[in-house]
């Protein structure tokens, strides 16, 4: 696994920015929204126009969005398709991406209701763009752990706001990762799980 690109993922505050800062030099990390905005704006546009396709399939999320959460889900789908553009872009020679794909597209979806039609639709999301071979680093922290971590930051996140709209979101939260994970064993990628503290 040690040869292979590789993705951090995990809950927000399950401690991957620790993990990361203690076991890989700065040279080998590529970080996330490092890059000038200009730039970032041009690749998202740029991927929109790249895979009409995928656009049909994420204009149907929002058929499990409620109203309420729209402007959310609509920062989900920006910060999906800028990662979608870095993994062909900036990564060089980093060993690791400290917010990937998977990441973004765990994002993506933490706003849909988890039914068996929007797991299917996550399904399809996956396997169209999702060609990258990179492997897995999972960070699993404990609900009572990520949570209380997350209601206490300073800075608030997607994620934070979500919670304090409907704090018993955070289940389906950790359900879309669970179903992400499921995903990534059946495509065959390689994880390696950390328990964190």
């Amino acid at each position: 696994m040690e040869d292979k690109k590789m993705e951090l993922f995990g809950m927000p505050c399950s401690g991957k920015s620790t993990y990361l800062n203690a076991t890989f030099a700065i040279s080998e990390i590529a970080y996330a929204d490092r890059l000038p905005l200009y730039y970032r704006l041009f690749g998202i546009i740029f991927e929109f126009f790249r895979s009409p396709g995928l656009i049909f399939l994420i204009i149907k999320t929002f058929k499990f969005i409620k109203l309420n959460n729209l402007f959310f889900h609509l920062i989900g789908i920006i910060r999906f398709y800028s990662r979608l553009n870095q993994l062909k872009g900036y990564l060089g020679n980093s060993r690791i991406q400290e917010e990937g794909l998977y990441q973004a597209m765990w994002g993506l979806f933490i706003g849909m209701k988890i039914e068996k039609k929007s797991l299917a639709l996550a399904q399809q999301i996956f396997k169209k763009k999702l060609n990258d071979p990179r492997a897995v680093i999972y960070l699993s922290a404990s609900k009572s752990t990520v949570y209380s971590r997350e209601m206490a930051r300073e800075k608030k996140t997607r994620l934070s706001v979500l919670l304090s709209r409907n704090p018993q979101k955070y289940s389906s939260c950790r359900s879309w990762m669970a179903y992400l994970l499921r995903l990534m064993r059946q495509q065959n990628r390689s994880i390696k799980i950390i328990s964190s503290k």
